[in-house]
């Protein structure tokens, strides 16, 4: 291991080769420098490809890090659904599918009824509960061409992309019957928007949506 170890901090070259078999020599007092220099250079070699592989496997472990991260940073923590950064970066991919004629843009919100209340009467850890149940109905609901976005504490927009009026309409009012089967059965508020025509934002969209997702919520109090 001593000679090991030194070969490690030896380097490239004539110098690295020299001070092997001075080591050698010194160890085992042989005078056989002819074998010993390729016993060196064998075992400088050995050591070049270990040193190098440490190199890869530190790139690759840093490449894998920084990709680990990326990921985080758009993902939601609880949910592990797309937070509001993944959103905010897709906007400008959504508009540019609408300036290309795909006018049939959907955006639903939904806000899960009464987590406050939960939270205070029964602790985060049931609200949490709650929110996670909640995702799980809009994954196993999720449609095609469509994106779920966890973007606040119980509110989650969706955009579907080529569906009808109709057809987000029913697949609205699905999910609004799903969510009554929530645990204390508070259910959650709904709301849509659709861009059919090239005058409507993407930001009109989501405005529109969540207006009528907090007048669902306020008929749902009274």
């Amino acid at each position: 291991m001593f000679i090991f170890r030194v070969l490690r901090g030896v380097g490239i070259g004539a110098v690295g080769v020299s001070a092997v078999v001075e080591i050698i020599r010194f160890n085992s007092g042989a005078e056989d420098t002819g074998r010993y220099v390729r016993v060196g250079l064998l075992l400088f070699i050995i050591c070049y490809g270990l040193s190098s592989l440490e190199r890869s496997i530190e790139t690759v472990r840093l490449g894998v890090k920084a990709e680990v991260i990326s990921h985080l940073a758009y993902q939601d923590g609880l949910t592990e659904l797309g937070n509001r950064t993944l959103f905010n970066e897709r906007l400008a991919a959504l508009e540019e599918q609408k300036q290309k004629g795909q006018l049939e843009i959907a955006i639903t919100m939904f806000d899960v009824n009464d987590l406050k209340k939960v939270n205070d009467q029964m602790g985060h850890q049931y609200g949490d509960q709650l929110i996670i149940k909640a995702a799980g109905i809009l994954v196993n609901t999720q449609l095609e061409n469509s994106e779920i976005i966890r973007t606040d504490g119980n509110e989650f927009l969706i955009y579907l992309i080529g569906y009808s009026d109709r057809q987000v309409n029913t697949y609205v009012n699905k999910i609004s019957k799903e969510m009554k089967n929530l645990p204390h059965e508070f259910g959650a508020a709904v709301g849509f928007s659709m861009i059919t025509d090239e005058i409507k934002t993407l930001d009109d969209a989501i405005n529109e949506a969540t207006l009528e997702m907090i007048s669902d919520k306020e008929e749902n109090k009274a």
